[in-house]
């Protein structure tokens, strides 16, 4: 469903009115390409950068996990990404407290100026963090955030430009019908669901994506929470790494190196309250959910 997703996006992108300018690199990319640079940074080569949530000149750029914010970092890196790029446009960076949505850094930057760059030095913990980036006002008439760029469409191309749109919209609804027929049969099974299951001291809601122990509430993540579920359904009995892969990721693709031992160990950090609970590793098979009698 990802890659159907990253499909319409490029339709969109590549409209009639944008297939004669465009340019080698969308904005989108570059923001996906801060994102994989600060991760690298911080040492996380296997998180996925999530795709860029754009609502008019703002762009939230989301991560699948939690990561250490570096001002000084963010500041190189940015800095050596935008001006690769050649963005002319000035732009605002925030960065966001995913729950709280409170802006903890922000600074400004310019093609013609350094960054603007305060705080320098400071610490900030690990967290769920976002980069809101926003595209600050210029001069009058001013359209591309890309330098020397113009959106000028030539007359005699527009019949060309409006049938390889057709042509690329029909395409993308026959994958689109394709790939909703497979994925509901693929989890039909998800309706039948209960709301709440108890797991020792902790309530699942499989539904919902949470976890509560007491009066807290924990968020899961799209793949921890069907992980959980998987492991729920074959509780006290050893799942294979193979059938765990292929209940929780499937055909996707997005499988790389030891994401499923990444998973479980966030997994285990969010039951923690419970010592009961244990997701116990059997070693060269796979692994074993065992809950309290």
């Amino acid at each position: 469903m990802q890659c159907l997703c990253c499909f319409f996006v490029l339709l969109v992108w590549f409209s009639p009115g944008k297939l004669a300018a465009q340019h080698p690199q969308t904005f989108e990319v570059v923001l996906r390409s801060l994102g994989h640079q600060v991760l690298l940074q911080v040492g996380d080569s296997t998180t996925p950068v999530l795709p860029v949530v754009t609502h008019k000149n703002q762009h939230i750029l989301q991560f699948a996990a939690d990561w250490k914010l570096v001002p000084d970092s963010l500041h190189t890196i940015a800095n050596r990404v935008f001006h690769q790029a050649q963005l002319s446009v000035p732009l605002n960076i925030a960065v966001m407290q995913c729950k709280t949505k409170e802006v903890v850094y922000a600074f400004n930057f310019h093609a013609n100026d350094s960054l603007l760059a305060p705080c320098l030095g400071r610490q900030y913990p690990t967290d769920c963090y976002d980069i809101v980036i926003t595209r600050l006002p210029t001069e009058p008439g001013y359209i591309s955030p890309w330098q020397n760029e113009r959106s000028e469409v030539q007359t005699t191309s527009s019949g060309a430009n409006t049938a390889q749109w057709n042509w690329m919209v029909a395409l993308g609804l026959a994958v689109l019908v394709v790939g909703l027929i497979w994925y509901f049969q693929r989890n039909k099974k998800t309706a039948a669901v209960p709301q709440q299951l108890r797991l020792g001291g902790y309530t699942f809601n499989p539904t919902t994506m949470l976890l509560r122990i007491n009066a807290e509430a924990t968020e899961l993540t799209g793949k921890e929470n069907a992980l959980l579920w998987a492991l729920y359904q074959a509780a006290n009995q050893t799942l294979t790494k193979e059938q765990l892969l292929q209940e929780v990721w499937g055909d996707e693709g997005d499988y790389i190196g030891r994401t499923l031992d990444m998973y479980i160990s966030k997994l285990r950090k969010k039951l923690a309250q419970d010592a009961r609970i244990k997701i116990i590793n059997i070693r060269g098979v796979g692994y074993k959910l065992v809950l309290p009698q």
